[in-house]
């Protein structure tokens, strides 16, 4: 009984064997096969077994047809953001910028042109979306001592305390009336991605952001909320990465920015960081640090829902350099209240997942 079963096995392995796509390595056009309508997978062809002139032989074979990928989320808030960007992209660029960029101890060509590539990218978007792109000053570090002496000896003798890194704007008291974008070398810290990555490329266009929001305002930071202060910086960097790197939607660069690359302020770590609390300049801790990523969706809603002029009028019309006071010129610009658009923004992060 158990050899009668054993002979039964092999005869159908083998049976399943010589049906299988797999049972001619070497299947062409022409070349012999086994048995009429077994079929075989190569490259993007798919090869049936047929009898032609008594011989059983591949025919020329079927292009597959390609699969699919799965269309990138969008919903309303999307699809009218790149609508608006989009529509500002075909505007004429009218910037006469120029840029400065100082590296501690030189750096290679590649890194050199690799640093100031990311925002010389970024400062036509910026353009194109109608914000006042002026003349900057990157100052590119390998330690704090020399960031710190240039600093001083481009007159940037703000009262503002230094930070701990670089990798921040600094004042607006710099020799060339404008502040200081400062960036960490490429050559002493080994970037996430690399020189072509998000994490590298994204600091330097971030810290512009905050040269053309103070260029905006007569105030600084302290005049705004902090989610709106920090998510704009993150939301109009994404945008601008988005437009030459379009391999992704910018909800994909978001994604993949505060879920692969910052996760410490993803979703999870914020989804219960309040808006009022992501509004003091003056807290801190991981809630507070959330203004940036969940600041830039409640900016993104803020700009779907009313519009570039009315953002950059956000700007304009605050005559106050206390942040509490952003309810009345939110009002005043679009007939709102604050704490309605709260809700609604509340309900718009929910949606995605935040």
């Amino acid at each position: 009984m158990m050899k009668k079963f054993s002979v039964l096995t092999l005869t159908v392995i083998l049976a399943l064997t010589l049906s299988s796509p797999i049972a001619n390595s070497a299947t062409k056009a022409g070349s012999k096969c086994s048995k009429v309508g077994i079929k075989s997978v190569v490259g993007s062809k798919s090869f049936t077994c047929i009898k032609s002139s008594k011989k059983l032989v591949w025919n020329k074979g079927v292009p597959l047809s390609p699969k699919s990928s799965p269309a990138p989320y969008q919903d309303s808030v999307s699809v009218k953001i790149d609508f608006i960007r989009n529509e500002a992209l075909k505007n004429n660029s009218t910037d006469s910028s120029s840029h400065v960029f100082i590296f501690q101890n030189g750096a290679t060509q590649e890194v050199e042109s690799k640093t100031k590539r990311s925002l010389l990218n970024a400062i036509p978007v910026y353009n194109k979306l109608g914000f006042n792109t002026t003349d900057s000053l990157i100052l590119v570090a390998r330690d704090m001592d020399w960031l710190k002496q240039e600093l001083l000896r481009n007159n940037c003798n703000n009262s503002r305390p230094i930070p701990q890194s670089p990798g921040f704007y600094y004042g607006s008291t710099c020799t060339n009336g404008n502040g200081a974008i400062t960036s960490t070398h490429a050559e002493s810290e080994k970037y996430f991605g690399g020189l072509d990555g998000l994490y590298f490329n994204h600091v330097i266009p971030h810290e512009y952001f905050h040269q053309v929001q103070e260029q905006s305002t007569m105030f600084g930071n302290g005049a705004f909320p902090k989610w709106f202060w920090e998510g704009s910086a993150q939301f109009f960097t994404n945008q601008a990465w988005t437009t030459w790197n379009p391999k992704r939607t910018y909800i994909e660069w978001f994604k993949y920015w505060w879920g692969d690359l910052r996760p410490d302020l993803g979703s999870t770590a914020c989804r219960n960081a309040s808006i009022d609390y992501m509004s003091d300049p003056s807290n801190s801790g991981i809630e507070s640090a959330c203004a940036y990523s969940k600041g830039q969706l409640i900016v993104e809603y803020l700009v779907s829902k009313y519009g570039l002029d009315n953002y950059r009028s956000l700007y304009t019309a605050n005559t106050d350099p206390n942040w509490r006071n952003f309810k009345f010129v939110f009002k005043q610009v679009t007939g709102d209240e604050l704490s309605d658009f709260y809700v609604e923004a509340q309900e718009f992060m929910t949606k995605r997942g935040w």
